[in-house]
């Protein structure tokens, strides 16, 4: 079964404030729960996640996709050591050991479920092996909307060239265009709940079914 791509309307494509409002607005209507099992399924399989040691996920706001689900499924193949990004000056990120009913958790200012860490050092980036990124909006070629605070805009590029960037929407939130800036790095994989979508050297993304 093919993704259809939705349909942005013409007046707002361009209007990055606009985009986050309509894109909450479709979110809102969706059943994430169920998506999110869907979801969590997929990324089960995935090849580049099955080979991970350490990999960084989101903890997922209100309707957002549930990404801990793969940490919290009890018959998951996966064998990764997750870890959960916290919130840093500079609006830089984080990423700190999340075990769930271990790791404590305290929500900050945005909303974000963020660990409480057991010491001050951050994992280093060049430990991960694969990154889930939270999204609002993701183009079939890996452009992706953010929320605007730029965190992941300056935590993406210190990422090592063979950390896999992976991002995780339902289908109704993959657009076929999105407003891309020059410091916007789009992701290498796009994952919904019918294809996977790979970026090749050519910058494009395969769906694999």
């Amino acid at each position: 079964m093919d993704d259809v791509f939705a349909e942005i309307p013409f007046a707002i494509r361009g209007d990055k404030v606009a985009l986050r409002r309509w894109a909450k607005a479709r979110r809102a209507n969706l059943d994430s729960p169920a998506l999110s099992r869907r979801l969590t399924e997929r990324l089960q399989s995935l090849p580049e996640l099955a080979g991970a040691r350490k990999c960084a996920l989101y903890l997922s706001m209100s309707d957002e996709i549930a990404v801990e689900e793969l940490v919290n499924a009890h018959d998951s193949p996966l064998s990764v050591q997750w870890y959960a990004p916290r919130c840093l000056p500079g609006r830089k990120l984080g990423f700190y050991r999340y075990i769930p009913g271990k790791t404590i958790l305290q929500t900050s200012g945005f909303g974000v479920r963020e660990p409480v860490p057991e010491d001050t050092a951050a994992l280093s980036t060049e430990a991960l092996d694969a990154v889930l990124v939270p999204a609002l909006l993701l183009t079939p070629i890996g452009v992706r909307l953010g929320y605007g605070g730029g965190y992941y805009d300056r935590f993406l590029p210190q990422l090592r060239p063979g950390c896999v960037t992976i991002g995780v929407l339902p289908s109704e939130l993959v657009v076929d265009e999105l407003p891309q800036d020059s410091w916007d790095i789009p992701l290498q994989i796009v994952v919904t709940e019918h294809l996977v979508y790979r970026r090749d050297s050519a910058a494009a993304l395969r769906p694999i079914q």
